[in-house]
């Protein structure tokens, strides 16, 4: 072995997560007849946000032997199904250039329920500081009232929910 083969056998840094993923999806991607898995991982940049919302990808179907010219057989939320129906040109067209060569000649629709989107949890409160004596007592030099007011509660909230453990209500003035 050359000092340039071992060279470029080693690693530089970090692999893209998105190549190690489609290299492990592969074979799960066959099994349900997608050759072409980017269009289950891309379908949302492929059609678009609106589109992925009401139809989502079922299986790539060939004829034998041809890994092109296949049918594209897509899940529709059922009311939608007349509109997947005009913009199927549409949807051929972008999957092809997508994928750079004729992968799809046609669309079937499906009329079903789409899955559930994976939901994400909610932010967790961020602590925050509260404004120290010195800045709430810079607050007199403000001349407006209304202001002045606003921001001497806005003071005592922040200080409120530093006081507060995460998670707990804050009490405010008027809760009782």
């Amino acid at each position: 072995m050359t000092r340039q083969d071992s060279r470029s056998d080693q690693r530089r840094g970090l692999a893209p997560v998105g190549a190690t993923v489609a290299r492990i999806a592969r074979p799960l991607f066959r099994r349900r007849g997608f050759a072409e898995g980017a269009i289950i991982t891309d379908w949302g940049a492929i059609v678009g946000a609106h589109l992925a919302s009401i139809a989502t990808p079922e299986r790539l179907v060939f004829e034998r032997n041809r890994r092109d010219q296949g049918m594209l057989v897509v899940r529709v939320a059922s009311a939608f199904g007349p509109e997947v129906q005009h913009l199927s040109p549409q949807i051929v067209e972008r999957v092809n250039v997508h994928f750079g060569y004729p992968a799809v000649s046609r669309l079937k629709i499906l009329p079903g329920v789409l899955p559930e989107p994976p939901r994400r949890p909610a932010p967790r409160p961020v602590a925050t500081e509260p404004p120290s004596e010195a800045t709430l007592a810079e607050l007199q030099g403000v001349q407006d009232p209304d202001l002045r007011a606003a921001l001497e509660g806005l003071g005592r909230a922040l200080k409120a929910a530093a006081e507060t453990p995460m998670g707990a209500k804050p009490k405010v003035s008027g809760d009782k």
